[in-house]
């Protein structure tokens, strides 16, 4: 063929292109055109003009001899008609695709089957590429993009002769078009109504119009937000910017003004403008303290704060917490909740977030409540290589303090090393006769007592097989050892792969021969402790065998002590206290807040003021005694006698957080009586250096005294601090009052949780506050634990139902049998092997067949387990392996926290 008729009949010169001018019809295209019709006429009519309605008749007919043309037409697939050609000889062979159907024209009918934008045309000949297909409009269309489908085909996009989609009203009703089939779209050989394309002309132009409006804002809102209103400003934070501030309210208004991250002295905080980014420094704000006000978007907080606890009394106290572990991205807050101190009423209580504090559990859970006259108070929480520790205090109402106690709990945790895990194979080792196996794992975090489970073990070790439940009998720094039911039958030392999980039981006391915590710091101190009141803060180096550190204040001894606890995790040695001592060799101040810089080894935090004098920030290098602290008085407290603190540095960063709350009466006791809320900043090489000057205090919020004891400040504020996500978020926990009136009134304080982003990217945060105070927000949300934080779980069974290999999740896991050909129970276990039964049917399963032409379905779901129905490729029952994945919502309840 030597030209289409789609080139002869092109409306410009250039295809396509308006600017080339118009095409004249060439009469020598016009003979090679009409030639090929003829040539392709004449053979199809030459063997008696053969036509079949679709391809698969086509196919089977064979009965012609070589070269025999053919027309199929009528076939659901549009691409299977054409004319076709036979290869070799009669009875044998195939039909060839040679051309499409040699139609010039096809008429196509719109009779409304669609829509004005998706119109649906039918034709009495298959459409293609190589014919002019002319079709009616049945209706104005009414947007843009409009498609068209022929017969019930693909939807084709319609473009004008142009190439651009056809504008709103561009095809109106009676219209005949006239186009091509090109890929994907329907081509115009005519063009759109000329009154569509003035109007969507003068659209566009109103559209330029007011981009250029915009444009030209934006840039004067730019050259605004360039000019630098502050460059002469002090910015230091010591010399007053008033003056300065004064004479920029009196020049502009209602800007939004960077304060470039500085700190501004003034009188009061300044409203005659929109300051962001940067602090109003104000001297005497709070007990002649200097403040540092947040101006708008400095602090990027992440959500509403979640209140973890309505109407629930005390946080405890606020040094030892709350408690964060990293690899799992668990956080564990610890409360406190009764009518008051000298109460029986007063318990433990726990709620734990999964990730990192943005969401927690919809309960609570309730520890140590006692109905024997006595109370139990939690002091300090925090986790040491995955072992939760938190300390109590149990007293009998309206007598002295009875018992110091330390509890434990190894966090729930997978692992698995060698196989497609990045970590290394695991190191086991076994003596010939004995049925001790020794595992190396220098992070382990399980003290005498705990379990672990062990899965898929990749071979047996010295004849033993490392699979099941086992009780830790002890540890070391870099490994722990649990006890097999037999001999080892060869001495061995082997690397394996190998799936573990740390089973997190309930809580249990920690003692030290026999004897609580307390009775333990009293027979080893040479102060002339009596049983210490509490201890208020927790701390462990990292991979250390449980080598821990409290703080504690209180039984006959003043000033805060700090005491060093060896063998937590391990019992080569005997589980002491080694040392107690005054911090810093300070005879006076209360509770003292613990951390530890993991990179170093060093230990630093803050004491509690009492009596007057100013709260101190202490640090201790790695190795030294603790008599030898540097401690460091801070400016003066805004705070009044007591003012509980905690501290945490930010990993690898120069950084240092505090956070401290008004536990004091105001100077005036009004109807709505407040305090304020502070978090403290200091940079690391500054808090090591008894010669700089104390932290920034900068406000956070406003925090309502309570009315149902005037003078219980442990009521209200009492806040903690934490550091997640390497550094880059910060935790604040604190408690404010709920309502007005007494405890069963509402008039107890609630415990919030705020994150807020301190990375170097931090943005503004859609909900955050729209003024300089309150970033907290107005409206705190209740604890929950979001539907999309699930428990997920995998298995893959062998054609027997047994066990290849399988997750274990939050205390969960799966097991499998066979009932019959084909047929697999898969149910719940907890950690023990006991079945679990969820309580509920929200979960999903996923199934699929490990390999061949088989395929599986999922069967008979219920609140303890499901079926797996396995089948070969003719839907007959048969036994094949198998794999799973199953997606809890709503995490079953347990007996973690």
């Amino acid at each position: 063929m030597a030209i289409t008729a789609a080139e002869a009949f092109r409306d410009y010169e250039t295809d396509g292109v308006p600017s080339s001018g118009s095409h004249k019809i060439k009469k020598n295209d016009m003979r090679n055109w009409g030639a090929w019709v003829e040539g392709l006429i004449n053979a199809f009519t030459a063997n008696g003009g053969l036509i079949f309605s679709s391809k698969a008749t086509l196919d089977a007919s064979l009965a012609y001899a070589a070269n025999t043309m053919a027309w199929v037409i009528g076939d659901a697939t549009v691409a299977n008609n054409g004319v076709y050609g036979k290869v070799g000889a009669s009875g044998v062979g195939s039909w060839t695709r040679r051309a499409d159907l040699p139609f010039s024209f096809i008429i196509a009918s719109d009779v409304g089957a669609g829509t004005a934008n998706a119109i649906q045309a039918t034709t009495s000949i298959p459409v293609s590429s190589s014919a002019l297909v002319w079709t009616n409009i049945f209706e104005a269309n009414t947007a843009s993009p409009v498609t068209i489908s022929f017969n019930g085909g693909s939807a084709l996009t319609i473009k004008t002769n142009t190439n651009n989609d056809v504008v709103a009203g561009g095809l109106v009703a009676g219209m005949i078009v006239l186009g091509i089939v090109s890929g994907s779209a329907f081509r115009l050989l005519n063009d759109q109504v000329s009154s569509a394309i003035v109007a969507a002309a003068e659209a566009a132009q109103a559209a330029a119009e007011a981009a250029k409006a915009d444009a030209e804002a934006a840039a004067q809102d730019a050259a605004n937000n360039s000019y630098d209103f502050v460059r002469n400003f002090n910015k230091n934070g010591t010399t007053s910017d008033d003056a300065n501030f004064t004479t920029l309210e009196s020049l502009v208004s209602g800007r939004v003004i960077d304060l470039q991250g500085r700190k501004y002295k003034v009188s009061a905080k300044k409203t005659g403008n929109r300051y962001v980014n940067g602090y109003f420094v104000i001297d005497n704000a709070d007990d002649a303290a200097t403040i540092l006000y947040p101006a708008k978007d400095t602090l990027v907080p992440l959500g509403a704060p979640i209140n973890l606890m309505p109407n629930e009394r005390y946080i405890g106290w606020p040094q030892g917490g709350p408690a964060y572990y990293e690899p799992t991205g668990e956080l564990l807050v610890k409360m406190n909740s009764g009518s008051g101190h000298e109460d029986t009423s007063q318990y433990v209580l726990t709620r734990r977030s999964g990730d990192g504090g943005a969401s927690f559990k919809d309960y609570p859970k309730a520890l140590f409540q006692r109905s024997d006259g006595k109370r139990e108070m939690s002091m300090a929480v925090d986790n040491v290589d995955g072992q939760w520790l938190m300390s109590t205090f149990l007293q009998t109402v309206g007598g002295a303090v009875e018992e110091l106690k330390l509890y434990g709990k190894r966090a729930n945790e997978y692992r698995q090393w060698g196989g497609s895990s990045p970590h290394p194979q695991l190191r086991i080792t076994t003596t010939n006769g004995s049925p001790t196996i020794v595992v190396y794992d220098a992070n382990h975090g399980v003290k005498p007592g705990d379990r672990v489970r062990f899965e898929q073990a990749s071979g047996t070790v010295g004849g033993l097989s490392i699979s099941g439940v086992f009780t830790v009998l002890e540890g070391g720094e870099t490994n722990f050892s649990v006890t097999a039911g037999s001999n080892a039958t060869s001495t061995a030392d082997q690397n394996i792969d190998v799936n573990v999980t740390f089973i997190e039981d309930d809580w249990a006391e920690i003692t030290f021969s026999g004897v609580s915590l307390g009775s333990a710091i009293v027979a080893a101190s040479a102060l002339g402790h009596t049983m210490p009141t509490q201890v208020s803060g927790i701390a462990g180096r990292r991979n250390t065998a449980g080598d821990i550190f409290v703080t504690i204040h209180g039984g006959g001894v003043s000033g805060p002590c700090l005491v060093g606890i060896n063998n937590i995790f391990r019992t080569g040695a005997p589980r002491a206290v080694a040392s107690v001592a005054r911090i810093g060799g300070l005879t006076e101040g209360l509770e003292a807040s613990i951390d530890i810089d993991h990179a170093t080894g060093d230990m630093f935090g803050a004491i509690r003021t009492e009596g007057g004098y100013p709260y101190r920030r202490w640090y201790l290098p790695f190795g030294s005694a603790a008599g030898s602290a540097v401690t460091a008085a801070g400016p003066a407290s805004p705070f009044g006698a007591a003012s509980p603190i905690g501290i945490r540095k930010v990993p690898g960063k120069n950084a240092v957080y505090g956070i401290m709350s008004g536990s004091r009466l105001p100077a005036t006791v009004d109807a709505d009586p407040i305090v304020g809320l502070y978090l403290l900043y200091m940079t690391w090489d500054d808090f090591k250096n008894p010669s700089s000057a104390g932290f920034d205090h900068i406000h956070l919020q406003d925090l309502h005294y309570t009315d149902y004891l005037v003078q219980d400040r442990n009521a209200n504020g009492v806040p903690g601090i934490y550091v997640a996500d390497g550094g880059e978020v910060l935790g604040v926990l604190w408690s404010d009052q709920f309502g007005t009136g007494t405890k069963n009134e509402g008039g107890q304080p609630s415990t919030f949780l705020q994150r807020l982003y301190i990375g170097t990217d931090a943005v503004l945060h859609s909900g955050s506050s729209p003024d300089i105070s309150g970033w907290f927000g107005d409206t705190p949300v209740l604890a929950y634990w979001p539907p999309e934080d699930v428990t997920n779980l995998s298995g893959h069974f062998n054609t027997d139902g047994s066990l290849v290999k399988r997750t274990f999740r939050r205390g969960l896991r799966l097991a499998g049998s066979t009932s019959g050909t084909g047929v697999y129970l898969l149910t719940f276990q907890d950690a023990d092997g006991t079945a679990v039964n969820l309580g509920h049917t929200n979960y999903y399963v996923v199934a699929t067949t490990y390999a061949g032409a088989h395929y599986c379905a999922v069967w008979n779901q219920t609140n303890t387990g499901f079926e797996v129905r396995t089948y070969d490729a003719a839907g007959a029952a048969v036994n094949r392996q198998f794999m799973v994945d199953v997606r809890i919502d709503n995490e079953w309840s347990d007996n973690r926290d």
